[in-house]
């Protein structure tokens, strides 16, 4: 992708992997609900789901599993897994990300949080570690269409925010997130996580940054 001329006006994030330090214990607690159906969910199938809103998810499982599969069910049992974890272990932010938020407010950015998790989910985990608030928006998988790496939630949160896509900078980990963002056209910038940056990433994203730690010197230099 070609760096946009137009310095960015509001930023748009995605939350698992960028935010919060949760796509690791994503992965051992849905391998932990497939066990208790008699499935099991290797690594290569559970990276294809990353990123991506739970219509999508059913769908790749359901088609994947078969009709012995129950998604309902595995849901019900994630659920229960992940709030259990998340009251002994609590929420941890990555690095970086709680200055990067407060700095991009102070200095009068809009800020959007673009999550394929459910709003109820978003906002009991952006509560958790103090900054729900600081969103002037939030955009959430059940409530935008098609799921990443469709552009439909890039699309609505810049809507959101009153701005252009170009005048906004996505802050994405996954493969879908960042397909999501270049396909709406925002200004790209990938943090990796699970997923390590491919040529494709590379191809499609206007930086390729080692934390949040570095965003804002980034965004000061556009």
């Amino acid at each position: 992708m070609v760096l946009s001329k137009t310095a960015p006006r509001g930023v748009l994030f995605d939350m698992d992997g960028v935010i919060i330090d949760s796509e690791s214990y994503n992965y051992v607690l849905d391998r932990d609900a497939f066990s208790l159906q008699g499935f099991t969910l290797d690594w290569d199938t559970f990276r294809h789901v990353i990123g991506t809103n739970e219509a999508f998810i059913r769908s790749f499982y359901e088609s994947r599993y078969g009709k012995a599969f129950d998604f309902d069910r595995l849901r019900r049992d994630t659920d229960r897994l992940f709030f259990d974890y998340i009251e002994k272990n609590g929420v941890s932010p990555k690095p970086g990300a709680l200055a990067a938020l407060r700095w991009l407010k102070d200095q009068g950015y809009k800020l959007c949080l673009a999550t394929s998790n459910d709003y109820g989910d978003a906002r009991f985990l952006m509560e958790r570690i103090g900054v729900w608030e600081l969103f002037d928006v939030v955009v959430t998988g059940d409530r935008v269409g098609p799921s990443k790496p469709a552009p439909d939630i890039y699309l609505a949160a810049a809507a959101a925010l009153g701005l252009a896509p170009e005048e906004c900078l996505a802050v994405e980990d996954s493969y879908a997130g960042v397909k999501s963002a270049a396909a709406a056209r925002c200004q790209t910038v990938m943090v990796p996580d699970l997923l390590p940056p491919t040529d494709e990433m590379h191809a499609l994203a206007d930086a390729i940054i080692p934390s949040l730690e570095a965003l804002p010197a980034y965004v000061s230099a556009l």
